[in-house]
C-alpha cells in the first residue's frame, strides 16, 4: 500500500510540473502575441516629437492626446460610421454565411441513395479552388447581372460561401454514426428534424470553427469594398484605414518630390532642364505623349540633374 501511495503521489508531482511547465511556456507565448498591440496601443498615446527622435518604445516618454483629438475632430463622425458598417456585416454577414455554408454542407454529406447530386456539388465546389474565373468576370457578374455596387449587401454577399469552411462542416457531418440517423428515420423523423436535432448538435465544433473563420474574415475584409463600393459612406473600417494611408503615401511622395525638385531648381544652370526634369518626373509614369514629341533626350537630363543635385545635399 504505501509503495502504490509514494508511485501516485510521484505520479502527481509530475503532472503538477508538467503543468506548471506548460502554463508557462504559453504564458509567455502569449505576452509575445500580445507585446506588438501593447507598443501599437502605447505609442498611439505617444507625442509626435518623441516618436520622430526616439522611435517606438516600450513606455513612451512623451504622452500627447493629438493623434485622437485630430482623428475625432477630422474623421469622427466618418469613423463611427464605418464602425457601424462593420459591426453591422460582420454579424449578418457571419449569419448568411453559416447558414449558406451549414445547410450546403449537410447536402453534400449525404448517401448517393438519399441525395444523388451530392457527389456532382462536391466536385463542383472542389473545382472553383483550383480553377478561376479571374477577377474581372466576377466584377461583371456582380456588378452587372447581381447589381452588387454601391451597397451593403455587396459587403458579403460574394462571400457567402467559403469552400474551405464548408469542407471542415462536411467532416462534421460525415463523421456522424449512421445508424443514429437510420434509427431516427425510423421513429419517423424528416430530414430538418434529423439536421436540426441531431446534425447540428453533434457538429458544434465544426459550427465553432468556421464561425470563427468567418467572422475573421469579415472584420479584416477590405477587397470587395475595394471593388464593389465607390461610396465613402458605407466604407467599413478597413477600408477607410487603406484609404487613409494610401493617401498619406500619395501625400508623403509628393512632398519628398516637391523638396527634390525646389532644390534642383535653386542649383539648377539651366532652368529648361529643369523644368523639363521635373515634367519628366510627373509624366513619364503615366503620360507616354513626352517621348512622342521629342523631348525624351530632355527630361531625361533633367531627371539626371535632380537626382545628382539631390545627392549633393544629401552628401
Amino acid at each position: 500500500m504505501c509503495c502504490s501511495k509514494e508511485v501516485v503521489m510521484n505520479q502527481k508531482s509530475a503532472l503538477n510540473k508538467e503543468s506548471y511547465a506548460s502554463c508557462l511556456i504559453v504564458g509567455i507565448m502569449a505576452l509575445l502575441c500580445l507585446f506588438p498591440f501593447w507598443v501599437a496601443v502605447v505609442n498611439s498615446f505617444a507625442s509626435e516629437n518623441s516618436v520622430t527622435l526616439s522611435g517606438y518604445s516600450i513606455i513612451p516618454k512623451e504622452l500627447s492626446l493629438d493623434g485622437y483629438k485630430y482623428l475625432l475632430n477630422n474623421k469622427g463622425i466618418m469613423l463611427l460610421r464605418s464602425f457601424g458598417i462593420s459591426f453591422l456585416i460582420v454579424i449578418v454577414g457571419t449569419a448568411y454565411t453559416m447558414f449558406v455554408t451549414v445547410c450546403f454542407a449537410y447536402a453534400i454529406s449525404q448517401d448517393r441513395k438519399d441525395f444523388p447530386p451530392a457527389n456532382v456539388l462536391s466536385f463542383f465546389s472542389w473545382f472553383t479552388t483550383v480553377f478561376s474565373g479571374g477577377v474581372i468576370p466576377w466584377y461583371i457578374l456582380c456588378t452587372r447581372y447581381y447589381g452588387l455596387y454601391n451597397n451593403l449587401w455587396a459587403l458579403f454577399i460574394p462571400s457567402a460561401l467559403n469552400v474551405f469552411n464548408m469542407f471542415v462542416i462536411r467532416n462534421s457531418f460525415k463523421a456522424i454514426p449512421k445508424d443514429l440517423i437510420e434509427a431516427a428515420r425510423i421513429d419517423g423523423a424528416s430530414n430538418l428534424r434529423i439536421f436540426l436535432s441531431i446534425g447540428l448538435p453533434l457538429a458544434k465544433v465544426g459550427l465553432v470553427t468556421i464561425g470563427l473563420f468567418t467572422l475573421l474574415g469579415y472584420w479584416n475584409d477590405f477587397q470587395l469594398s475595394l471593388y464593389l463600393v465607390n461610396n465613402s459612406e458605407l466604407f467599413p473600417v478597413q477600408k477607410m484605414l487603406y484609404t487613409m494611408m494610401a493617401n498619406i503615401s500619395f501625400l508623403v511622395s509628393g512632398c519628398f518630390c516637391v523638396v527634390t525638385c525646389c532644390a534642383a531648381y535653386k542649383h539648377s544652370e539651366n532652368g529648361y532642364d529643369c523644368a523639363y526634369g521635373i515634367a519628366g518626373s510627373i509624366c513619364i509614369p503615366t503620360c507616354s505623349e513626352v517621348f512622342c514629341k521629342g523631348h525624351y533626350g530632355r527630361c531625361r537630363k533633367g531627371i539626371m540633374r535632380i537626382i545628382w543635385v539631390a545627392n549633393q545635399d544629401a552628401i
